[in-house]
Formats: C-alpha cells, sequence, structure tokens
C-alpha cells in the first residue's frame, strides 16, 4: 500500500517508529520536558502551558496521589473534558506510577458508577460541571479521594477567576452538588494539591517501577479497553513526532480507557512545532 501521507510530514519526522528503544510512557515524557523545556505544549483560551510548566504541574500533582498513601499501579479516574487540568493529572498519574482510568465526563450516574466500580478507581479527578452526576453515586463507589478542578484553574489568577466565576454564576454550567465525606473520604481542590505552599507537606514525586504483570488480571468491561504499554508508546511517540517534537518515551504507567481509543497526549488546541 502506498504511504501517501508521508509526503506531509516535516522534516525530521521518521517514517517509521521504533518503540523498543522506550522502556514505557514515562520515558517518553520524561524525556521530552528536558528537551522541550521552553517550547509550547498546548493553548487553551488564548492562555499557553509550555513542557516546563506540565513538568511543574504534574510533579506537583504525582507527588500529593502519592503522599495519599496509595499502592503501585492503583487505578485514578479522570473524568475531564478537553482542558488542561486533563494533561496534568493524566501525566501525574503515570508518573506517580499509576494507572489512568479515563472517564466520559457525560456519563450519566449509572454509567459512572459501573465504570467505578469496574475500574477500581480509589481517586477520582473530576471538574465541578460534572460533580453532581458524582455525587449521586459516590457512595456505590470504591472512591475514597476525589480532587476537585473548576474550569480556570490552569488559566492565570485573574482571568481564571473569571473564566470560574463565569461558568459557574453566568452560564450556570456548574449544578449544585454536596459529596459526603462519610467513611473517611476527602474532597481537595485541584489548585490545592499543586499549590507551591502546599508542597512541603508531600515528598518529591518519586519514580515507581513496576511492569504490566501487576495488571494481566484487570476486568474489562464491555465499554473497558487495556492498551498495551508498547502500542501506547508508539503512538504517543509518533503523534507528538508529528507535531515536530522528537518526544522519547521510564517506568510505571498503564491506561485504562472507555472506550479503545488512542492515547491523546494534546487534547485541547494545540500549537507545537
Amino acid at each position: 500500500m502506498e504511504k501517501h501521507w508521508l509526503k506531509n510530514y516535516p522534516d525530521g519526522v521518521a517514517h517509521e517508529i521504533d518503540p523498543e528503544p522506550f522502556g514505557s510512557l514515562n520515558q517518553l515524557i520524561e524525556n521530552s520536558f528536558k528537551k522541550n523545556a521552553d517550547k509550547p505544549f498546548s493553548v487553551c483560551m488564548d492562555r499557553w502551558m509550555t513542557y516546563a510548566q506540565l513538568d511543574s504541574l504534574s510533579s506537583a500533582l504525582g507527588a500529593w496521589l502519592q503522599s495519599l498513601g496509595l499502592e503501585p499501579g492503583a487505578r485514578v479516574a479522570i473524568m475531564l473534558p478537553n482542558v488542561p487540568q486533563f494533561a496534568v493529572s493524566m501525566v501525574a498519574v503515570l508518573r506517580a506510577g499509576y494507572t489512568c482510568v479515563n472517564v466520559n465526563p457525560l456519563y450519566t450516574p449509572r454509567e459512572l458508577a459501573h465504570q467505578l466500580k469496574d475500574s477500581g478507581a480509589t481517586t477520582l479527578i473530576i471538574l465541578e460541571n460534572f460533580a453532581a452526576t458524582l455525587a449521586q453515586v459516590i457512595d456505590q463507589t470504591p472512591v475514597k479521594h476525589v480532587v476537585v478542578a473548576s474550569m480556570g484553574d490552569l488559566l492565570g489568577f485573574w482571568y481564571g477567576r473569571w473564566i470560574t466565576f463565569a461558568v459557574r454564576h453566568l452560564a450556570k454550567l456548574v449544578p449544585a452538588y454536596k459529596l459526603h465525606l462519610s467513611q473517611g473520604r476527602s474532597v481537595t481542590p485541584f489548585n490545592r494539591v499543586i499549590s507551591p505552599r502546599d508542597l512541603s507537606r508531600h515528598s518529591s514525586l518519586r519514580t515507581i517501577i513496576w511492569t504490566q504483570s501487576h495488571f494481566c488480571n484487570i476486568p474489562a468491561a464491555p465499554r473497558d479497553c487495556l492498551k498495551a504499554q508498547c502500542s501506547r508508546t508508539a503512538t504517543s511517540s509518533r503523534r507528538f513526532c508529528r507535531r515536530g517534537h522528537g518526544l522519547r518515551p521510564r517506568c510505571g504507567g498503564l491506561m485504562m480507557s472507555a472506550r479503545p481509543t488512542t492515547l491523546r497526549p494534546c487534547l485541547f488546541t494545540t500549537s507545537l512545532h
């Protein structure tokens, strides 16, 4: 078959990618941070995030997750739309040695309860717009730790607060909710877990090395799909490289997806070159 798409590849992007040199997704991520620190990673509402910023924010969130005492490979659910918090959360979970469980933000309460119970997720990162759905079923799930993000959390101090205010009170896109704190459950704002003022309470991000064999017995519901590490790494490498960055996928990190979709390193608008 003629690979007609190769003519559209930018100069310096390999036509074939060998995933063998890459130990894991984390190696791809860590090497990328070192190589592209000052380069733009993503943009949302005209607010740019660099690789260095993603490195710092994901490291802080990863350290906070580790401070919870979660076991290596613990499932951390991410119920976020296409906002910067998704990239920070996904990278933090992988770097900390846990398993990403992508959750569709538009799930009904019944679907959400099934996803969280089936995956065994004990921690959930969610946008406040969808917290009302979680509130209806949280007592039916194994979730013990909830991180609640607001729309403007990563959009700067004043602009971010304006966006959050507009979403809550003008557009009225955040339904009222109440998350019960029974059975040792905790609820923490997203900005608090990535705040430099709180980092002294947490140890720095520790590298956790584990292999896929830890998850050979993960149950899969009809809508769940566990992707192989090699496939994820190769897909990530190709996607990043096609944006002009020679990312190299280190240790740990599997992803569970609600649908058999490929890894999306930048879910919101990007302009990488």
